[in-house]
């Protein structure tokens, strides 16, 4: 949103490191001499650090990616095992899967004929009942 707005961005308070404004023909107060203290503190360390940053930055700067490829490299090697361990994982599965695909099928077929069996037994349960139903129906009216 910020961005969008073209704002700057506040997130540090420069305006103690600014030199005030002074008016013509007048001396200084306290605060404008601390302030002009604190500011002339402030460049001075700056430019400390960009004399140090201008001498040493570059060396420091080959280092720092010397040392982040060396963990680039790392993590590309770990991920190329992880990858392998992956992969032969999948593959155990995949056989333990195919070794035990017959017996998964005979079973399954086993189950099947043994369901079918059920159901043919509770068919000839249900004739058998009606043919009883029938035979006593017949018999009350025999005897009836």
């Amino acid at each position: 949103m910020r961005i969008e707005n073209k704002e700057p961005l506040n997130a540090i308070e420069t305006t103690r490191y600014e030199l005030p404004e002074l008016a013509p023909n007048t001396a200084p107060t306290k605060t404008q001499l601390q302030q002009a203290y604190i500011s002339s503190h402030y460049l001075r360390g700056r430019l400390q650090n960009l004399a140090l940053l201008d001498k040493f930055g570059k060396n420091a700067w080959l280092v720092g990616n010397a040392q982040l490829e060396d963990i680039l490299r790392e993590v590309e090697k770990e991920l190329v095992e992880v990858r392998e361990s992956v992969e032969a994982v999948n593959r155990e599965r995949k056989e333990r899967q195919e070794a035990g695909r017959g017996e998964m099928e005979g079973l399954d077929q086993a189950w099947r004929v043994g369901v079918g069996r059920v159901v043919e037994v509770e068919l000839e349960i249900a004739n058998l009942e009606e043919r009883r139903r029938r035979m006593l129906r017949e018999g009350a009216r025999a005897g009836g």
